[in-house]
């Protein structure tokens, strides 16, 4: 069950990916930010990715999945953040690196695509294992999905 935000609500997605003995899970934890810190989960979403997927394919498709999650959730956030604790994929996203794997730019389009559909969308680097309890859940949602 998810509970809808409010129409012009701020959401954090908390992403992660994980590779384990050459399998790859991704997972997203969508969170209500709503005014006076009233924060509250909207949903966890974990995905299987199979095998043959490095760490950063993982981590850009957990924040693919947060995307398209948040767009068919049709609730028209006014702000989206995206959180991952994985510097390398939020300098791909925001253009501060680039790749010359072709699987990896082939994401990096499909997230600008979906990008464009919403009204502001913000990637963020947040620390690992650091206390913060969304993050960890997508950390722990990610691992159980990459053991297949």
């Amino acid at each position: 069950m998810r509970i809808l935000p409010k129409s012009g609500s701020v959401i954090n997605c908390y992403t992660d990916g994980s590779t384990r003995e050459g399998h790859s899970g991704a997972s997203v934890v969508m969170v209500s930010m709503p005014p006076h810190n009233e924060h509250f989960l909207i949903g966890v979403v974990g995905y299987y990715m199979g095998e043959e997927s490095s760490p950063i394919m993982a981590e850009l498709y957990a924040m693919k999945l947060a995307l398209c999650e948040i767009i068919s959730l049709d609730s028209n956030p006014r702000h989206l953040r995206i959180c991952s604790d994985c510097q390398s994929a939020v300098d791909l996203v925001i253009g501060n690196s680039t790749s010359d794997i072709d699987r990896i730019n082939d994401i990096l389009e499909e997230i600008d695509e979906l990008v464009e559909k919403l009204i502001k969308v913000e990637f963020q680097w947040v620390r690992g294992h650091n206390g913060n309890q969304y993050n960890e859940i997508a950390d722990s949602v990610a691992y159980s999905c990459a053991q297949g």
